[in-house]
């Protein structure tokens, strides 16, 4: 369940710094590492707690796995 919930690597995320890229996810913990993008280069991703961010835009990659799972639903089991 808490998987659902976390925004998957590479998901653009409002946080309360500013806008960023997640770029390491902690489910259990409820955590995400989230590079800022109006950082300086070489500055080192921040962790969040999930409930303290906004999903902006999904990764593609999480967008295709959701999709991929309502169709699997709309499946009739014999």
């Amino acid at each position: 369940e808490a998987a659902r919930h976390t925004p998957s690597v590479g998901t653009t995320v409002a946080t309360p710094d500013g806008t960023g890229t997640v770029t390491e996810t902690q489910p259990l913990a409820g955590m995400i590492k989230v590079a800022l993008a109006n950082s300086p280069a070489g500055t080192v991703p921040q962790y969040y707690r999930t409930d303290a961010v906004r999903v902006l835009s999904e990764s593609r990659r999480r967008a295709e796995d959701e999709q991929n799972s309502d169709e699997n639903e709309q499946i009739p089991q014999n």
